[in-house]
């Protein structure tokens, strides 16, 4: 039997706890005791909590439902029903007594026995509404250690739209005032919209100081005396909720004026400010909505409306305009049942006539010039106040300030209601101390603050300092460009960047020096520009956002005369002995290459190989040149003219004495770039026809005849002791250089071994000295002198000291070949194409221009003697390519020691690249 213990009700707590003391049958074990053949009984006990769901607001279920029996199931662990009672448990009643009696299994020990527990409230017509379990509960005999602790039973409601998922509240908001009763409805549905009827739902207000409910199961109450919005909640029993909003408003409860009173004003007039109330409710606030009347009741003066609805604020306002009578005035404003109603304004009425003139607001304190200068004058009476009725003109000049100021835009005004306003002032001029004076017929002037006027943002640019009337080619004169504001002030202010570029110039010159400048107080300076091509130029100014500025033309014209040069008769071919058919042309300089026209000049002319000038010596005309007829010497080969003048050295050209073809050999051609016979530059195609000159530059080269006994070789040697195997032949760059020979029915060869040039093999016609890094001997110096003088070209290719350092072997070796040039490491530009003189080895392609010969980088030749010939100049006038005539005198061996000695001290070459012999040959010549 389960003895007397009392099962709670859990209302109100957190949890309910059933206490159930239970007595035990232990069947018959042969363990239990016995007596006269009866089993003895043990007593047992188990305890339960049951758990109700809570709701939002924390109120539990089960005391929202009502029930009055409880059934008690117990399950052992085969299913089997070992306990099924119901108790009555009355409304009302916090607990009730459970008396039961189960039988333990006969395997059940000292530790008890685990069922499972079921629980079932039922209401008065017999329906579960609430359900607990199963849960796992074990039963142990009284007085055993193993006494189990209580065990929680969740429950939840089962009955009536448990199978409820949604709750609806309508409508979802309400408006009342205070003290105002309202009412919510609510339906719950399932899951597919169905209203489900007689479903609990419980009600509550999240803000029980702004409304409150008739009860927790109705949506029904009444707003209080605070207003403000109010969130109701409508909630199943089985959780889900919803809730709509209560707005409360309060009633209107006083009036009060809240501006305009006690003004004064002209009479006929409207007063400055609006006359106004408040409307406030009990707690302060002002109430929208509420009607006041606005009536005039002294004066005969007028209002805008006669009713106006208060505002959120709780405000209603009107305009006042004043009647003829001076003295006091009144309007009354009213709202009928609220407190301080009718409330009373006064106002002053006078006479106003005006006085005199203010400046009610002028220009600031600083003011960009050419921006407008706002400026307010009022005409006001004796008190001060603005003289409605006065509609005069008013005008405004400069008081103070520079003499030549003047004040642009319109001057005069007419008043409107007493103010004249001006809007589009201005001053241009830059300056402190300006004043404006305001005056009008039969009133007292006023005079503003004192104002100062500033240069505006820059607007536009214009040169300053500019060679307006020309210049000598050269250095350019400092040259300035100045920015100026919208009125033509210079724009301190500014100090942007500002760029100077050619807008007019010769083709293919260039403005050289720092072209962009940072402006200081608005004029960017620049002392570092040069021009040095003869032509017209004009400049231009430019900066972001800025107009730019666009200087005059002006004539570069050609500065002193700074060398000789030879213009003309070049080149040509003449029997021994005979005059040239066209006369040779000398000519000056100036230190850019341009033509200088400066007469009087004396020149001497000197041919070689016993040849003549006529006339030798003379002066340049007006043209800056003079003109001589040369007569070739009585041998056969090249010979050289020379033209020298005083202080501005010599210039040579040179002529062929031949019966035949051009004899062409005998020289040595000096082209210091090696990038200008590779195959991205210097013999780029497009399709199959070269870009550049250089292609046919070589042809020139090779295409020669001869009457030496080298007139019947075609091979090529490439002399390459550097190791740079990229610029060789055999290299990656030089491909089209090679194909060109094969093309020409040329085979080639190259070595690293000086030695080849001792006794050069009777094939070569020609020899390329590429980069040597190795000093040359007497022998191989003489061999080469004997390959020139059987008829052998020679081509020596160099390179700028960025990627070379042998200059000196190459002088050396030049100089030992009977040249005077010096070779100068000094790189030119990148990427031009040169001008050339007029000459066999430069025929078939433009002198300037594309198709020009084209250099990368190049050193330049100085010192040039009898027997060295200028084939082309750079950009800056200096020579990066020559023809030398060959000295074929042998050098005595006595130059031996000095020459090994300058060997000896150079590290040794480079390898040749692995994989490459020393000797390296060329495709074989074309049948």
């Amino acid at each position: 039997m389960i003895s007397s213990r009392p099962l709670r009700r859990a209302a109100g707590a957190l949890l309910g706890v059933a206490v159930v003391s239970m007595l035990v049958s232990c069947g018959r074990e042969a363990s239990a005791p016995v007596a006269n053949g009866v089993t003895l009984l043990r007593h047992g006990q188990f305890s339960v909590e049951p758990v109700f769901p809570r709701l939002v607001t924390g109120k539990s279920v089960e005391g929202v439902v009502a029930f009055e029996k409880v059934r008690i199931v117990l399950h052992r662990a085969d299913g089997t029903v070992a306990l099924d009672t119901t108790v009555l448990f009355p409304v009302g009643a916090d607990s009730v007594v459970l008396a039961a009696s189960v039988p333990l299994s006969p395997s059940a020990g000292a530790g008890g026995e685990t069922f499972k527990l079921d629980l079932g409230y039922m209401n008065t017509a017999g329906e579960v509404v609430f359900k607990g379990g199963p849960v796992d509960l074990t039963v142990a005999p009284k007085g055993s250690s193993n006494q189990p602790a209580p065990v929680q039973i969740p429950v939840k409601y089962s009955g009536p739209g448990a199978s409820a998922t949604r709750v609806f509240i309508s409508p979802r908001s309400l408006a009342v005032t205070e003290n105002r009763p309202f009412e919510f409805t609510a339906v719950a549905t399932d899951a597919a919209g169905t209203v489900i009827p007689n479903t609990p739902i419980v009600w509550a207000t999240l803000d029980p100081t702004r409304v409150s409910l008739n009860s927790s199961s109705s949506g029904a109450g009444a707003s209080l005396g605070v207003r403000g919005s109010v969130r109701i909640l409508a909630q199943l029993l089985t959780g889900p909720a919803d809730t709509a909003i209560v707005n409360v408003t309060l009633s209107p409860r006083t009036i009060a004026a809240y501006a305009g009173d006690a003004q004064r004003g002209a009479v006929s007039t409207a007063l400055a400010q609006p006359i106004a109330v408040k409307v406030t409710a009990s707690d302060g606030l002002g109430v929208g909505g509420v009607v006041v009347a606005f009536a005039v009741t002294t004066g005969g003066g007028s209002v805008a409306n006669a009713t106006a609805s208060t505002d959120v604020n709780g405000i209603a306002s009107t305009t006042w305009t004043l009647g003829p009578a001076t003295g006091e005035q009144s309007v009354t404003a009213t709202a009928t049942g609220l407190s301080g109603s009718p409330i009373t304004f006064r106002a002053t009425a006078r006479s106003v006539a005006p006085v005199k003139l203010v400046i009610a607001s002028g220009p600031a304190a600083t003011n960009a010039a050419g921006t407008p200068l706002p400026v307010t004058v009022n005409a006001v009476d004796a008190q001060g106040d603005i003289a409605r009725t006065f509609t005069g003109t008013v005008t405004l000049a400069l008081s103070d300030g520079p003499p030549s100021a003047q004040l642009l835009g319109a001057s005069s005004r007419a008043a409107v209601g007493g103010v004249a306003s001006f809007t589009d002032l201005k001053v241009n001029l830059v300056g402190t101390g300006y004043a404006l004076r305001a005056s009008a017929d039969g009133l007292q002037s006023a005079t503003s603050a004192s104002f100062a006027i500033v240069p505006g943002p820059a607007q536009r640019l214009e040169f300053g300092s500019y060679p307006v009337f020309g210049m000598q080619a050269g250095a350019m004169d400092v040259l300035s460009v100045i920015a100026r504001d919208a009125a033509g002030n210079v724009a301190t202010g500014f100090t942007g960047q500002v760029t100077v570029s050619m807008f007019k110039s010769p083709t293919g010159t260039t403005l050289d020096g720092t072209k962009t400048a940072s402006a200081i107080a608005g004029t960017a300076t620049f002392d570092k520009l040069s021009l040095t091509t003869v032509g017209e130029y004009q400049l231009l100014g430019t900066s972001p956002d800025i107009v730019a500025a666009k200087g005059p033309a002006f004539q570069v014209t050609p500065g002193p005369a700074a060398r000789l040069v030879i213009r003309g008769g070049g080149g040509q071919t003449g029997a021994p002995g005979a005059a040239l058919p066209q006369p040779m042309l000398a000519g000056l300089e100036d230190r850019f290459g341009n033509q200088a026209f400066t007469s009087g000049v004396s020149i001497s002319f000197t041919a070689s190989d016993g040849g003549s000038a006529s006339p030798s010596r003379g002066v340049t005309n007006s043209a800056g040149q003079l003109s001589t007829s040369w007569t070739l010497g009585a041998v056969s080969g090249w010979q050289t003219l020379t033209a020298s003048s005083a202080n501005l050295g010599s210039a040579s050209a040179t002529a062929v004495a031949t019966g035949g073809a051009v004899a062409s050999g005998g020289s040595i051609v000096v082209i210091d770039d090696v990038n200008a016979f590779d195959d991205s530059n210097g013999l780029a195609k497009s399709g199959s026809t070269f870009v550049y000159g250089n292609a046919q530059f070589l042809r020139n080269f090779l295409s020669f005849s001869t009457s030496g006994t080298r007139a019947g070789a075609n091979r090529v040697l490439l002399l390459a002791d550097r190791g740079n195997y990229d610029y060789t032949l055999a290299g990656s760059n030089w491909y089209n250089f090679g194909a060109l020979l094969t093309g020409l029915g040329l085979t080639w060869q190259q070595t690293s071994l000086h030695s080849v040039l001792t006794t050069v093999a009777p094939d070569v016609k020609f020899i390329i000295i590429h980069t040597p890094a190795t000093y040359f001997s007497v022998t191989e110096i003489n061999g080469l002198k004997a390959f020139a003088a059987q008829g052998g070209r020679i081509l020596m290719v160099g390179e700028n000291p960025a990627y070379y350092y042998y200059q000196a072997v190459e002088t050396a070796l030049l100089q030992g070949l009977g040249s005077s040039i010096t070779i100068v490491g000094e790189c030119a530009a990148w990427g031009e194409v040169v001008r050339s003189v007029t000459h066999p080895l430069t025929a078939g392609y433009p002198a300037t221009g594309t198709g020009g010969f084209y250099q990368i980088c190049s050193s330049s030749q100085t010192g040039h003697g009898a027997n060295d010939t200028p084939l082309m100049y750079d950009s800056a006038n200096r020579i990066v390519g020559t023809l030398i005539k060959v000295n074929t005198t042998p050098l005595p061996l006595a130059l031996q020691a000095p020459l090994r000695a300058q060997r000896a001290m150079q590290a040794a070459p480079s390898a040749p690249r692995a994989g490459s012999p020393d000797m390296t040959m060329g495709p074989p010549r074309k049948p």
